[in-house]
């Protein structure tokens, strides 16, 4: 009996096996499979849905659930005909995505770097000098806090001309970046020098020999290294200034000076746009002539240099510094001018001062009266005491007033001695802007005087001194006795004459 139940429950096992292999799935479905040499089909298989029935017979899998993902604690898997060529079609597509977007990133950063080295080398190849020597002659500043550049303007006349004629405004800037204060120095392009063929120039002329022969003079004159050079020319200025947006500047005195521009303007606050601040670097027709001229020249750059470095200013922004980058030349690179206008944003004008090299310009305007050139001459105690006062980062300005030897109200009379037609009439307008009170104006009993004399009386010798020092040529004496004179002082014109202004 228990074998009659043995081969029972064999037969059900080996049923329950056919059945089992003939649902399994393999590699493709087809009516029948031909397994150990025995037919097997779907309809082997019972399934409680028709419409499944009727699929398993046409060899059809809608879905296969993976049991390893619900052990493993996981959603089931659904592979079939759609689902799973859904799912397989996302990631795929997901790991697409992705791969695009990782290329794309790179290269915007590629293009951004790119872009910001064009940039830079674009910016920097306007920047550069050209044709220019400077190089050898520039060097790094001795002290950390303090830094000297040499601002060359190439201004023209007031109309265009091909002949070289140099600079005509020459600006030594210095740098205080750790203090935020930078003081200007207006140097006439006049002064005299002597360039390498052992000959009186003016200091323009030096800039025909090359940039850097023009910066070793002006930096022996000062006394000071110069580390960098800024080169600008007529239409590089207007086209700066009006980009800057104009520059405010106070004028002590008119500009009214035809052979300078056409532009006219008054005494006081102004706000200069390109063409007035080229008549009024370009005027000479001042109180004190080419160093009034130095004077504006220095304060109009301060205030162009500040308002380009202001927080709004053209130099605070790398697309602002391409805008104006072909206004002006120098070795400064682009990097550096943008780090400079960090340091510098926001600077006042308290920490910034203007001054000029006290002086006179001696000579004769006409080749025909003589062969050396009209030059600008130092002041030589005023222009120390300047000299100082710059270099030490202080006010040159007042340090100029207060060497200054007040002369205003003193009465003096000039006599022309030598028979120079003219001296005594030029000598009279140079002492009456000084502020001196001419009592009386003509020939000398005799006309043989070889020196220019000034005759002084008791307590008027630093002041006699100080007229000496203004026109550049004469002696001061003191009177013994021996001249007749109404006044203070006594100017005796004599062969040393040279024209001042």
């Amino acid at each position: 009996m228990a074998d009659s139940r043995r081969s029972v429950n064999a037969r059900k096992l080996r049923e329950t096996a056919r059945k089992a292999n003939s649902s399994l799935v393999g590699s493709h479905i087809s009516p029948s499979v031909q397994r150990g040499g025995r037919a097997m089909n779907a309809g082997s298989v019972s399934f409680a849905n028709g419409r499944k029935q009727s699929r398993a017979s046409h060899g059809e899998v809608r879905n296969v659930v993976s049991h390893a993902h619900r052990q493993s604690g996981g959603p089931a898997l659904h592979v079939g005909g759609h689902n799973f060529a859904q799912d397989i079609h996302r990631r795929t597509r997901a790991r697409r995505i992705a791969g695009i977007a990782a290329v794309v990133v790179l290269l915007v950063v590629l293009a951004i770097s790119v872009g910001v080295f064009v940039y830079f080398g674009s910016v920097g190849s306007k920047l550069a000098l050209r044709d220019s020597d400077a190089a050898s002659a520039l060097k790094a500043p001795q002290e950390k806090t303090a830094s000297y550049v040499l601002i060359s303007a190439d201004l023209g006349g007031a109309t265009a001309s091909s002949d070289f004629e140099g600079p005509d405004a020459l600006v030594l800037m210095r740098v205080d970046s750790q203090g935020k204060a930078m003081s200007f120095l207006g140097i006439p392009a006049e002064t005299g020098t002597t360039l390498s063929d052992g000959n009186l120039h003016q200091l323009r002329d030096a800039a025909g020999e090359g940039d850097a022969a023009l910066i070793g003079k002006v930096s022996d004159l000062v006394g000071v290294d110069i580390a960098h050079f800024v080169k600008i020319d007529r239409a590089g200025l207007v086209k700066l200034v009006d980009a800057a947006g104009g520059v405010d500047l106070d004028l002590s005195e008119e500009i009214d000076d035809p052979a300078a521009g056409s532009d006219y303007l008054a005494a006081g606050p102004q706000k200069l746009s390109g063409s007035a601040a080229l008549t009024l670097l370009r005027a000479t027709n001042l109180s004190k002539g080419v160093q009034s001229q130095a004077q504006n020249q220095a304060a109009f750059f301060s205030q162009l240099v500040v308002k380009l470095f202001s927080a709004q200013g053209t130099l605070s922004s790398a697309s602002l510094l391409d805008k104006v980058s072909s206004c002006f030349q120098t070795d400064i690179s682009s990097n550096d001018l943008l780090a400079a206008g960090e340091t510098l944003v926001g600077i006042s004008g308290d920490s910034v001062s203007s001054a000029a090299i006290p002086g006179s310009l001696t000579g004769s305007s006409s080749s025909l009266v003589s062969s050396a050139p009209r030059v600008f001459t130092p002041s030589k105690s005023e222009w120390a005491q300047v000299q100082a006062a710059f270099v030490q980062g202080g006010d040159a300005a007042s340090a100029a007033t207060a060497g200054a030897v007040d002369v205003s109200g003193l009465k003096v009379e000039v006599q022309n001695g030598a028979a120079v037609t003219g001296a005594a009439a030029s000598t009279t307008q140079l002492l009456s802007q000084m502020g001196c009170e001419i009592t009386a104006t003509g020939n000398a009993e005799q006309q043989v005087f070889e020196e220019t004399l000034v005759v002084y009386s008791t307590g008027h010798e630093e002041q006699a001194k100080a007229i000496v020092e203004r026109m550049g040529f004469g002696r001061a004496v003191k009177d013994v006795g021996y001249y007749t004179y109404t006044g203070d002082v006594l100017v005796v014109i004599g062969g040393d004459y040279k024209p001042v202004s």
